[in-house]
């Protein structure tokens, strides 16, 4: 499990730095997910952690990791695995409860960014549980001392 972390965080890394390289790296990352199904989202999601722990909102490589991600999440090859997705809907839906606004920022900007490019409405559980999450989140934004 290491040596696929290593080898997502390095696909981040370079995904992260600039928008022009993100459809090879969709491609070298849904290679890595084909060659190792069973451990794939352990992997991705404890890469993915780091993430949700930056203390700035607006990076504009943090920007770029999450318009990687959902578009990683939501290209046929993820949408053809329901358990990811699932999977990657759960591990979102899990952030949005964390102690730091910055995580439950950056877990409903990933939800809406999925939602957005899939282009389906959320069912009404689902939805009940993002609007809460987007409620806080809208919360944080304006009693922290936050600046848009």
């Amino acid at each position: 499990i290491l040596l696929v972390m290593e080898k997502i965080g390095r696909i981040l890394e370079e995904a992260k730095a600039s928008n022009a390289t993100h459809i090879r790296k969709l491609k070298d990352l849904s290679s890595i997910k084909s060659n190792s199904t069973h451990i794939f989202f352990s992997a991705f999601s404890k890469t993915l952690t780091p993430l949700f722990n930056h203390h700035q909102r607006r990076l504009a490589s943090a920007e770029r990791i999450v318009r990687f991600v959902s578009a990683f999440a939501t290209t046929p090859p993820n949408l053809c695995d329901p358990l990811f997705l699932q999977q990657f809907v759960r591990f979102l839906l899990g952030a949005t409860t964390a102690a730091n606004n910055t995580a439950r920022f950056r877990a409903c900007q990933l939800i809406s960014e999925v939602q957005f490019f899939l282009q389906f409405p959320f069912t009404d559980t689902l939805f009940a549980i993002s609007y809460k999450a987007y409620l806080l989140a809208f919360h944080d934004l304006t009693v922290c001392n936050y600046k848009f």
